[in-house]
């Protein structure tokens, strides 16, 4: 997924360097010749600058995603004593997860109070990553005799079923931001929201 991040990065630069880096750009203002009707023209979306309030926990968001995966993608291979295909399996069900989240989310604009929201969500996405890492350990200790070959049915569900409640609530968030950003500034702002999330998931 980092290497993902990097390639869209560097692929998208000049739009990526709009946004970082581009002073607010200076509206043009054309005047016909009777002097008497004026109108904007040349605002560009790019040109839409989101407040640090909203950028910051989209990238908190990135960073958080891209971490929990690394992290948890270790921990899963300790237990399971994994090869390529336990990858496979886990970032499999990673972007299954994280897919149907944000297809749920569509839902969000049934949220009354946003700002609470996001705020407890990405308390708890914080929160989650430790849970996730210590049920992993029961289950090597537990549910799972140690040294024993897990089957790949069992790699499958367990895994489907640690990784869902994190998956689902960064995959709500993202969809929850896209909302909310595009809403607030009357114009569709879904790239700028993913440009944020990579940017996040690089620096993590």
């Amino acid at each position: 997924m980092c290497i993902i991040a990097i390639f869209h990065f560097t692929w998208h630069w000049n739009y990526y360097k709009n946004i970082i880096f581009s002073k607010k750009q200076k509206e043009k203002i054309k005047k016909f010749t009777t002097g008497v009707l004026e109108y904007k023209a040349g605002q560009k979306e790019t040109s839409v600058k989101i407040e640090s309030t909203l950028k910051l926990p989209i990238v908190v968001l990135g960073i958080s995603a891209i971490i929990t995966q690394i992290i948890l993608l270790r921990e899963f291979l300790s237990v399971f004593y994994g090869n390529e295909l336990v990858i496979g399996i886990i970032l499999a069900n990673w972007m299954l997860l994280t897919g149907a989240g944000s297809y749920l989310g569509k839902f969000s604009d049934r949220i009354k109070n946003k700002v609470h929201f996001i705020t407890f969500s990405l308390i708890f996405i914080a929160i989650l990553p430790i849970i996730t890492v210590f049920l992993l350990s029961s289950l090597r200790n537990i549910v799972f005799p140690v040294g024993s070959m897990i089957s790949i049915i069992s790699i499958l569900y367990s895994s489907f079923i640690l990784l869902m409640p994190y998956c689902l609530l960064s995959g709500f968030l993202f969809t929850l931001f896209c909302n909310v950003v595009s809403e607030k500034y009357q114009s569709n702002l879904i790239n700028k929201v993913y440009s944020y999330e990579a940017i996040g998931s690089i620096a993590g």
